[in-house]
């Protein structure tokens, strides 16, 4: 990952992008420049079919690898990942420290969090209710170093 081209995002993080050009609200996808996913990553990709029954016909539609700076007050602010393109799972893989995945909704009383800890060299998968219906963020105070975003 090191050896990659990190261009700066939003909230404080610099990233690694793999897959295709995604216009949201046409729901289209191109190839353009996708060259395909990371050949670090395969022997990973083939690890996770073997970790669950959810997990057999994986196939990765991206790769994002993410930087997260405290001193820069990096995160991840609330959010659905698009269903149309990602599928049913979300993954996240927190690759050099620990962090904490907040899971979120909105109900008519009040605003429900859900803290996850995400220990280094751990797997964290959303799906059904938490890929669904919560929303899944990064708090600052929670943003350490990489975690590698896999959806499908």
């Amino acid at each position: 990952m090191d050896s990659g081209c990190w261009v700066n995002s939003q909230s404080g993080r610099r990233k690694q992008d793999f897959g295709p050009k995604a216009n949201f609200k046409k729901k289209k996808a191109k190839l353009g420049s996708f060259a395909g996913m990371p050949r670090i990553m395969f022997p990973f990709y083939e690890r996770i079919k073997r970790m669950h029954k959810i997990l057999e016909d994986y196939a990765p539609v991206e790769c994002l690898f993410l930087e997260y700076e405290p001193e820069k007050g990096a995160h991840i602010d609330p959010h659905f990942d698009d269903n149309w393109l990602w599928g049913e799972c979300i993954m996240s893989l927190s690759l050099l420290s620990d962090s904490v995945m907040t899971l979120s909704r909105e109900t008519s009383a009040r605003l429900e969090e859900i803290p996850i800890n995400i220990p280094a060299r751990s797997l964290l998968v959303l799906s059904g209710e938490s890929r669904h219906e919560l929303k899944h963020s990064i708090k600052k105070e929670f943003a350490h170093n990489d975690i590698l975003e896999v959806p499908y």
